[in-house]
């Protein structure tokens, strides 16, 4: 399955498009025009799965301005970003997946960009309903070791 959205918001006023903060000035509300495009992945054959999601997002006028000229501090988070997995599904219903994902800011925004390495495994007990799974993260902030993060859980649907 692949899947593209495209989405223009005209006039925005959060800073994550249609969420994240404000974006104010003295005489209201700063606005501008914000797109976003997502491409999304998913593949599955014989207990191989690969899921991919990429989204990139721009502002016309990405930094808030008051009427002077003047920056307000407010800035649009323009950018791109990327999770992608990949992962087996054995025949006694433990998957083993890796995944990597990123954000990589645009320069105006001025934000460290970070990346996350993950190795998971999980062990579907009955079917979809019951599952235990762990994974191990390697954070990375521009380029810098930053944590590892070691994560355990189970869902349980009814």
């Amino acid at each position: 399955m692949l899947g593209y959205t495209y989405n223009l918001n005209n006039d925005a006023v959060k800073t994550r498009s249609g969420s994240g903060s404000y974006m104010t000035i003295p005489t209201g509300f700063y606005q501008t025009d914000i797109t976003t495009a997502f491409v999304d992945l998913v593949f599955k054959y014989r207990g191989w799965s690969v899921l991919s999601e990429i989204a990139e997002r721009s502002a016309e006028s990405p930094i808030v301005t008051q009427a002077d000229g003047m920056a307000t501090g407010d800035i649009v988070n323009t950018g791109q970003a990327i999770n992608a997995q990949i992962g087996y599904l054995f025949n006694n219903n433990v998957e083993v997946a890796g995944r990597f994902s990123s954000i990589s800011y645009d320069n105006v925004v001025g934000k460290a960009s970070p990346k996350q390495y993950t190795l998971g495994v999980s062990k579907y007990i009955v079917g979809h309903k019951l599952k235990v799974q762990a994974d191990l993260t390697k954070s990375v902030l521009d380029d810098q070791d930053e944590e590892v993060m070691l994560r355990t859980g189970f869902e349980f649907h009814f």
